[in-house]
């Protein structure tokens, strides 16, 4: 389901029932909660509800569509841009959840942890070797949608990676997770390529972003010895208790919005710390005005700051990061060692190479 479609049955929700709440909304569509308060994050700047703590309701003045009758909103839709526009009427149907579903193969995944590695031939990367790596792909950055994925990549994630790789389970319960959303298909993408930049004794940071979620989940199925730093509640409960996994969080203001640890505090907390390398997500990136945005100013201010303590950072881009650009810049592309992204755009490869940005391409 694309992001607009969600938006739209979000809103009809809101319209018909009056609230939401953003773990509910989380366990109908599975996706993480942090998605959701993005969607009603951007469903409340454009007016169509109200946040609070914990989800969103009406905007005031307006009742429910199951206590009065209120047609002012049943013809409005949100395109793929995220702008509002009129349409006819319909009625959307209802997505049934996937909760129980989802819950017990999540559990099942922490019970018995799947060894990442066990079909790979590829061995730990050094940071020398990193650094090589990073320096060969400044000038071998592919200029068509017909360019391979790196071989090493290929070789280190085969098709038994962590997220296919589960124990046999109700064949409803596989499908919920190995058909995700078209956004998650490319964050799952670039996680991968992501992973394969980490080695044992790596002193890691995993900041606010969807796609460091599939990161942390490669981690705690895999066997490698690391150290994660993390300002994302979501990142540290997946590796909390892990017997190769040393899991940190910054503390400070935590933004109910981000379900993070953001803001001068947080970054008053970073400051003593240092990290051999570090993942950044973004809301958006401008190849024009060479530009990483966030849609938050304090978490912008907190990426920039975790940019400065880490030796190598890595931008993760998806393909749809391209196409977007939020109100707050806090990186140049070129601050980062490397771009992964899924993006198959020559465009924005020959964009990359102007600005002499290594590019790490994440598989299918």
């Amino acid at each position: 389901m694309f992001r607009s479609e969600r938006r739209n049955e979000i809103m009809s929700l809101i319209r018909r029932d009056g609230r939401v709440t953003v773990t509910s909304l989380a366990r109908q569509y599975g996706i993480s909660e942090d998605s959701i308060r993005k969607d009603l994050q951007e469903l409340a700047r454009q007016g169509f509800c109200k946040r609070v703590y914990g989800g969103a309701v009406l905007p005031d003045g307006e009742e429910p569509e199951s206590d009065i009758q209120d047609d002012s909103y049943s013809n409005v839709q949100i395109n793929s841009q995220g702008a509002a526009y009129a349409t006819v009427p319909r009625e959307i149907p209802h997505t049934p959840s996937l909760h129980d579903r989802i819950s017990q193969l999540r559990h099942a995944r922490s019970v018995y942890p799947v060894n990442v590695s066990q079909n790979n031939t590829a061995s730990p990367r050094s940071d020398t070797q990193s650094k090589e790596s990073l320096e060969s792909c400044a000038n071998t950055v592919p200029t068509s949608e017909s360019s391979q994925v790196p071989s090493a990549s290929q070789q280190y994630f085969s098709a038994q990676s962590a997220f296919s790789q589960t124990p046999s389970f109700d064949s409803a319960s596989e499908q919920a997770l190995a058909e995700p959303g078209k956004e998650d298909l490319g964050r799952m993408a670039v996680a991968r390529r992501a992973y394969y930049e980490i080695n044992d004794g790596d002193t890691v940071f995993l900041d606010i972003s969807r796609t460091n979620i599939y990161i942390a989940q490669l981690i705690a199925a895999g066997n490698k010895r690391v150290i994660v730093t993390s300002n994302m509640l979501d990142v540290l409960r997946i590796l909390s208790n892990l017997p190769h996994v040393t899991a940190l969080g910054t503390g400070g203001f935590l933004n109910s919005e981000l379900n993070g640890f953001v803001g001068s505090a947080t970054i008053s907390l970073i400051e003593p710390l240092l990290f051999s390398k570090a993942f950044i997500g973004a809301s958006g990136i401008n190849l024009k005005q060479n530009a990483v945005t966030s849609n938050d100013i304090d978490s912008g201010a907190t990426k920039e700051h975790i940019i400065q303590k880490a030796s190598y950072k890595f931008l993760l881009a998806d393909a749809e990061k391209f196409n977007y650009s939020s109100a707050y810049r806090f990186a140049s592309i070129n601050d980062f060692s490397a771009v992964i992204t899924d993006s198959t755009d020559p465009h924005v490869f020959a964009r990359l190479r102007r600005l002499a940005v290594p590019v790490l391409r994440a598989g299918s």
